[in-house]
């Protein structure tokens, strides 16, 4: 996958938990998070925005933590 393809999921990504923020915050732990990611990216999806959104969610969380 090249680069321009990458840095658009990973804004799609941020972009769909920005607005799904309530969902995603629904997911207490790691493994609440990766199941909610599955149910999300079917194969029509993808992979790669699957793990954006649980990095971009998790990143999120850590900037909070801070």
């Amino acid at each position: 996958m090249d680069d321009r393809l990458r840095r658009r999921i990973q804004g799609m990504a941020r972009q769909l938990v920005a607005e799904e923020k309530g969902t995603f915050r629904g997911a207490r732990t790691l493994l609440d998070l990766e199941n909610l990611t599955v149910e999300i990216g079917d194969e029509e999806i993808g992979d790669e925005l699957v793990r954006q959104l649980a990095n971009t969610d998790l990143a999120g969380r850590a900037e909070e933590a801070v």
